[in-house]
């Protein structure tokens, strides 16, 4: 039996200029695209995956690939992180402010990207755009100073996830989207990893509860393990365990999270009854794609 469930990112640029103690917002949250690059950094490491943000003058249109601006013109580090659970559009965010010392940023900026330092290994890239959503150029004098602040959002899903495995009818759902454990809904940094090793895995005699809480009855599996992570998959999974001196009753559910991937629970019809007789082995991770995407 395997069991993947489904996450979606969405990323948001903010641009404001600095001068002469005045602040001016210049181009307000407009989306980007994550890169293909930015879907794999989240499983390889704890990478700087927001360490530098980008600016240049180039005007092609962001695409999946992209690993670099289209023509550079300057870079900074140091970004201020922020982060928590935004529970009106069920997501959890990150917000990493850079800010350019004043002429650092100066020209005529049309393009924008975050990522790692080195510049050509882009978790995103984006045209600057007006409020109509056309690409604009922004100018930054040589006494301003430029602030862009970058929000990445990982939605946690309201709805049910349902179909059959293995002559089960399976329903999957997210489960303590409240809470901001490492383990399960942890606040992003930019050293986050989204899909980190499996944890808090369990079986429980009770059914799946509302997306703020978790099934009861548990036991917890004799072993786990995570697979690799293979690069452009997008995704990752793990093997949970349940030894013959594990969960011995009328198993209805299971939980599980993963560390920053999120946490889950789903449901298992007809029930597993499981005896001391019985070793039960299930699959279980998550995918992840741009929003709308999955």
């Amino acid at each position: 039996m395997q069991i993947v469930q489904n996450l979606e990112l969405a990323g948001y640029y903010r641009l404001e200029k600095i001068r002469n103690g005045r602040r001016e917002l210049v181009a307000d949250w407009f989306p980007n695209i994550i890169t293909n690059n930015g879907l794999d950094l989240f499983a390889t490491g704890y990478t700087q995956k927001f360490q530098a943000v980008y600016v240049g003058t180039g005007s092609s249109t962001p695409t999946a690939n992209d690993t670099q601006l289209e023509n550079q013109i300057a870079t900074t580090s140091g970004a201020s992180i922020s982060s928590g659970i935004d529970t009106t559009g069920r997501y959890v965010y990150m917000n990493a402010q850079y800010t350019f010392a004043a002429g650092a940023a100066a020209g005529n900026i049309s393009e924008i990207g975050v990522g790692p330092t080195g510049g050509n290994n882009l978790f995103s890239r984006a045209l600057v755009v007006d409020l109509m959503g056309n690409p604009t150029t922004i100018t930054v004098l040589s006494d301003e100073q430029l602030i862009v602040t970058y929000q990445l959002r990982l939605y946690q899903p309201t709805g049910d996830f349902t179909f059959s495995v293995d002559g089960y009818s399976i329903t999957c759902r997210a489960a303590n989207v409240n809470s901001t454990q490492v383990n399960g809904w942890a606040a992003l940094t930019e050293n986050v990893v989204l899909a980190g090793n499996l944890n808090a895995h369990s079986a429980h005699a009770g059914d799946i509860v509302a997306i703020t809480s978790a099934p009861s009855g548990q036991s917890n599996p004799s072993s786990v393990s995570t697979d690799a992570y293979v690069p452009g998959s997008y995704q990752v999974a793990g093997t949970i365990t349940f030894g013959t001196g594990d969960a011995n009753f009328n198993i209805k559910s299971f939980s599980y999270s993963l560390m920053a991937g999120g946490a889950w629970q789903f449901s298992v019809d007809p029930v597993i009854p499981k005896t001391s007789d019985d070793q039960l082995t299930i699959s279980v991770g998550v995918r992840w794609a741009r929003y709308g995407e999955l």
